[in-house]
């Protein structure tokens, strides 16, 4: 370091000039360099202040490193010795400087002693920066050090002014070109709002000249339809990024709110999209479309020109895609007064097609109007004529409506008429009180002189039965109308529903029917009203009202009322009728349901007993009002278990289910004697088939179990003697055969002795019959296919037959057969299979013999024996032939009705064919 002795200026006379002619990064590099070499330190540092929204740095300007320049670095402020020179404008650690600083990692790894720096200001007092000196060993001499530094210092200080001036100088350049670019913009595009009421080319204008501007990735316009769902509807896009022109999104995942919040003019810089509390679907959508960041204004527009009211329209939107980035304000400005201009054009868009709506339509009203005045001056005139006919008409309807009054008012009448009288016929069921009313009411309406109801009976024949008449007239009453009066071809009519209305008798009927005149004359009638009453489409009578004091003309009025009259009364006949077949109905009910010797009882369908018969009353004991609406199983008959009652309560849950039910049961009467009923409960149902009535029914079976009882024990002993009767019978037929055995043992004759052997078989073929009866359950069949197999084995032992010369199959079922059809067939076989064994195989010869018996489903019986023998003799006919044997296995087939075929293939075989044989059944 230079002696303090000398003064600076001469230590610094062979720099100057170089300090004199160095300007910008050289001077500041030149000085740290010379700092390092002169004050033997080993770092020079010359930084400038760095200002941050959320903190403060330092960047460095001139580092040298042990006499070398290094590149330039930032670091922050906080735990450093730097910050204490900037807030103390100088600060001077000779040595130990890690001891006071023992957080600072990089003085440990520098290994710094000491330190000495001084804060730089600008003219203004304002900080720039500062310069700093380190060493790794304690700082020798600091006035020297001081001296330094602060020369320096004044001289870096305007260094970094005129840096900072020039820096300024350029951003406001650079701000100023922005502006002008955006003016420039903004006019272009209010320009050509006023050029141009083509939206969509504004849109596109817009977006692709921001793109242009802020060299942005994209550029959308997005329309809104509901909340912040909607479509993007202009698009500037750089190549290679993907196209959202078109798209349409929906609002699954932003907040609703924001909506409102863009409404009020809310705008939004987004610098990277991972960094911005956005909502993972929200991130997952702006990647689709491969944005980093973005920038957000509202389109906002006016309801209507009158109104204050606003909505949001849409968004301005610019996106960055190849990188997250730093939006500036002014930025943000420009887009924001791109989207106003947007909002007047728009709005201009949409006033212009309203305006040309409403002069489309105002065209078309002017036209209407045109029209309308052309077609109401014709229909002035048409009117006039109109008024003219419609006066008239309003005249005749004038004179309608007093017809219509006075037909409403007679129909009035006739209804109040026809009420009371229908009320009165109908307040009796009686038929001669219904008649009665009918002709006395319908003389007081029609103020006639005579009403009359004339019966026509089946044949064609008839009479008045009843009628009201003022007194001094005949009565008609019992009197029958000739028939030359009364012929079958006018009651014909009258069945078809013909009224008859006479005037005036003499003159309708003097010229064609003068007979019926002298008749009516009788009676003095001289008008009359006939309306004929129909039932079941069958004349059952007529309604005839006579008017006797003068001629009459009937009104129609008169006549629909009489008409109406007689159906009630056809109405009311039925009823009557229908009363007395109910009652007819309730008389035999009454005598079947009181004189049957059944119990019979109806109980509702849980089981509450309605009524009971007397036949069950008698057996119960108890009068009527004692078990009326009781629980049927309570009733004493019941009381002899429990098992009783609850049998009951389940048949009768059955039978209200809609099931028929039946069983035998022991009930106890009224004086103690207990007796077996067949008992059954029966459900009765109605049109719906809802159960309404149970009817329970029991007979006294008591006598009838007692006959069953001894028939089966009198069976039993039957059974029993039958099965001793074929034991003995199967007995008797053995000792025959060993008679025959004992017989033939005196007999030196072979062919006699063959057959006794023969008819031994057959015998024994017969007995086995009645063994099998002896030994089964059932005395009427036997299991034929299980006979025949012992049959077999019977012939094989009496011939000595051996497994290895003659192998016998079986395949058979167990075909069931009475011992009239069991007994031939069974000797059928036997013939059969002595022939195969005695004939099939001569010579000692091998070989099998196949028994078959099955049942089709006609139950045809088909029996099959076969061999593969010799064959049999191709020149004889077995259906005539000597052999007592097959003669016998003919005749045997024509007792069972049957078949029988022979086949000489591959040896014998013989195929029966047969049903079973059905007898009367011997008593």
């Amino acid at each position: 370091m230079s002696s303090p002795g000398f003064p600076i200026e001469e230590v610094l006379s062979n720099d100057l000039l170089k300090i004199a002619s160095a300007t910008g990064d050289e001077l500041l590099q030149y000085l740290v360099q010379f700092l390092v070499s002169t004050l033997e330190v080993e770092y020079a540092i010359i930084g400038e202040r760095v200002e941050k929204p959320n903190s403060h740095s330092i960047r460095t300007l001139a580092v040298c490193a042990e006499g070398q320049i290094v590149e330039n670095f930032e670091y922050e402020l906080a735990n450093s010795i730097c910050k204490e020179v900037l807030q103390g404008g100088i600060c001077i650690y000779p040595e130990k400087v890690q001891q006071q600083f023992p957080e600072n990692e990089l003085l440990k790894q520098m290994g710094v002693e000491s330190y000495f720096g001084i804060h730089l200001l600008d003219s203004a007092g304002q900080s720039l920066g500062l310069i700093y000196i380190m060493g790794r060993s304690p700082l020798s001499n600091c006035e020297v050090a001081e001296q330094y530094l602060r020369l320096f210092a004044t001289r870096i200080s305007s260094v970094l002014q005129r840096r900072k001036a020039e820096k300024e100088l350029k951003q406001q350049f650079e701000r100023t070109q922005e502006a002008l670019q955006r003016n420039q913009l903004l006019a272009q595009i209010a320009l050509q709002i006023r050029q141009s009421l083509n939206l969509e080319e504004v849109l596109n204008t817009t977006v692709t000249q921001v793109r242009k501007l802020l060299g942005a990735d994209r550029v959308v316009v997005y329309q809104l339809k509901s909340q912040l769902s909607g479509t993007v509807v202009a698009e500037s896009v750089g190549e290679g990024w993907v196209s959202a022109l078109g798209s349409y999104f929906q609002d699954n995942c932003f907040q609703r709110q924001v909506g409102e919040k863009y409404r009020q003019g809310y705008k939004r810089s987004i610098p990277n999209i991972y960094e911005a509390g956005l909502a993972n679907c929200h991130i997952k959508v702006l990647e689709q479309l491969q944005i980093k960041a973005n920038l957000i204004v509202p389109i906002v527009l006016q309801n209507n020109i009158e109104s204050e009211q606003h909505y949001l329209w849409g968004l301005l939107i610019v996106h960055q895609c190849s990188n997250s980035r730093h939006w500036q304000e002014n930025q943000l400005n420009l887009l924001d007064e791109l989207a106003v201009q947007l909002s007047i054009a728009i709005q201009q868009s949409e006033l212009y097609q309203q305006a040309q709506i409403q002069l489309a339509e105002r065209q078309r009203v002017e036209v209407a109007l045109l029209k309308a005045k052309n077609e109401l001056e014709i229909r002035v005139t048409q009117r006039t004529i109109e008024l003219e006919r419609a006066n008239q008409r309003l005249q005749y309807k004038i004179f309608e409506r007093k017809q219509t009054e006075a037909a409403l008012k007679r129909q009035n009448l006739k209804s109040q008429l026809f009420a009371e009288i229908t009320l009165k016929i109908r307040q009796s069921l009686q038929l001669e009180e219904i008649l009665q009313t009918t002709v006395t009411e319908v003389q007081k309406i029609l103020q006639v002189d005579r009403v009359l109801i004339y019966r026509v009976l089946s044949d064609g024949s008839g009479c008045t039965i009843t009628e009201a008449v003022l007194p001094g007239l005949p009565v008609l009453v019992g009197i029958p109308f000739p028939e030359e009066v009364f012929p079958v071809e006018y009651q014909e009519l009258y069945k078809l529903g013909k009224v008859q209305s006479i005037e005036n008798v003499e003159q309708a009927y003097s010229e064609e029917t003068p007979c019926l005149v002298e008749f009516l004359r009788q009676f003095a009638v001289k008008a009359k009203l006939i309306v004929p009453i129909v039932q079941n489409q069958k004349l059952w009578g007529l309604l005839i009202a006579h008017h006797c004091s003068s001629t009459r003309i009937w009104t129609e009025f008169e006549t629909e009322l009489l008409e109406q009259l007689a159906n009630q009364v056809s109405i009311a006949l039925a009823q009557a009728q229908l009363l007395g077949a109910l009652q007819d109905n309730e008389r035999r009910f009454r005598a079947i349901f009181n004189s049957s010797f059944q119990f019979i009882w109806l109980l509702k369908p849980d089981g509450t007993l309605l009524e009971a018969n007397q036949t069950a009353l008698k057996f119960m004991g108890l009068p009527p009002e004692y078990m009326i609406n009781q629980p049927f199983w309570e009733m004493p008959c019941w009381n002899l278990s429990r098992n009783n009652q609850s049998q009951l309560q389940a048949a009768i849950v059955q039978a209200e289910s809609g099931n028929f039910t039946r069983y035998e049961v022991d009930v106890i009467s009224a004086n103690g004697k207990i007796v077996t009923i067949d008992f059954s409960i029966k459900p009765v149902t109605n049109e719906a088939g809802e159960v309404v009535m149970l009817i329970p029914e029991g007979r006294d079976i008591s006598d009838r179990k007692q006959a069953e009882e001894e028939i089966k024990a009198s069976l039993k002993e039957k059974e029993i003697l039958l099965k001793e009767i074929h034991h003995r019978v199967k007995n008797n037929l053995l000792v025959v055969s060993s008679l025959l055995e004992f017989q033939a043992e005196y007999i030196n004759n072979p062919a006699i002795i063959k057959v006794f052997e023969d008819s031994q078989h057959r015998i024994y073929s017969m007995a086995l019959i009645h063994e099998k009866l002896y030994q089964s359950k059932n005395l009427e069949k036997i299991n034929f296919g299980e006979y025949i197999q012992n049959l077999v084995y019977n012939l094989i032992s009496s011939y000595n037959i051996t497994e290895e010369r003659i192998q016998v199959e079986f395949d058979i079922d167990p075909v069931e057969l009475n011992i009239e059809t069991a007994n031939p067939g069974g000797l059928i076989v036997n013939e059969l299979v002595s022939n195969a064994f005695k004939h099939a195989f001569p010579d000692n010869r091998s070989g099998k013999l196949l028994l078959k018996l099955h049942q089709d489903s006609r139950k045809k019986i088909i029996l099959i024996i076969k061999d593969n023998g010799i064959g049999f003799p191709p020149n004889v006919d077995f259906r005539n032939t000597e052999s007592l044997g097959l003669q016998l296995v003919c005749t045997l087939t024509e007792q069972l009705e049957g078949e029988i075929n022979l086949t000489k293939e591959d040896g014998t075989a013989f195929n029966l064919t047969f049903t079973e044989l059905q007898y009367k059944k011997r008593v």
